[in-house]
């Protein structure tokens, strides 16, 4: 614990200390994530997947929404400009049938399509209808504490043909910078699940010697 015994510059420093351990983990990411690589298959407007991560929740951008296309699954290829470490997520949704009721979430698999989502994931969330989107869910330290990608894949909703989500945040801290490798990855700019019905599962990352 600080003491507050000494001068006010020490003072004031103590108390950026304990508030920086406050909001150790609590932080939102959403502006570490390189939005211009971000993926989404099956989103009915092409770069509406990437508006539902931005910065401000409260935007008034009306059209930063992504709708899932072909069914209600969505699948989002998120990459950090740095590597971090996610400790919650919130989705934001309609208060409706639209609104997403699962999802699965994969650690640095950069390469996954439709395909590979029948991988055991390394965790599940039964989310609740959320039109604020402020109920975050914890998420594994052990499985999120050193990402490059994160995958999230919205496997259910309530029972519409169609999900909506009006925004994700996610939370935690920057552990530090990518440079040690260099994934190659085929990023499209319009990723729709139909056109990966029969994609190989590859989901191998590889690195340049």
């Amino acid at each position: 614990m600080c003491s507050h015994q000494h001068h006010d510059h020490d003072s004031h420093v103590c108390e950026a200390h304990e508030e920086d351990a406050l909001n150790f983990g609590r932080l939102s990411l959403n502006s570490m994530i390189d939005h211009a690589k971000l993926v989404t298959y099956n989103e009915s407007v092409e770069g509406s997947g990437a508006k539902a991560f931005r910065a401000d929740k409260n935007g008034t951008d009306r059209d930063a929404f992504v709708t899932s296309d072909a069914d209600e699954e969505l699948l989002f290829i998120v990459p950090f400009s740095g590597r971090t470490k996610v400790t919650g997520i919130a989705v934001g949704s309609q208060a409706d049938s639209s609104s997403p009721a699962k999802i699965r979430l994969f650690a640095n698999k950069p390469n996954m399509t439709f395909d590979d989502c029948r991988l055991q994931p390394d965790q599940e969330l039964e989310l609740q209808k959320d039109p604020k989107g402020d109920l975050f869910h914890s998420m594994k330290a052990t499985k999120f504490g050193a990402l490059t990608h994160l995958v999230i894949h919205v496997a259910e909703n309530f029972g519409s043909d169609s999900t909506r989500i009006n925004y994700i945040e996610l939370r935690g801290e920057k552990i530090g910078e990518i440079k040690d490798q260099v994934v190659i990855a085929v990023y499209e700019s319009r990723a729709l699940k139909k056109d990966h019905k029969n994609i190989v599962p590859d989901g191998v990352k590889h690195d340049i010697m």
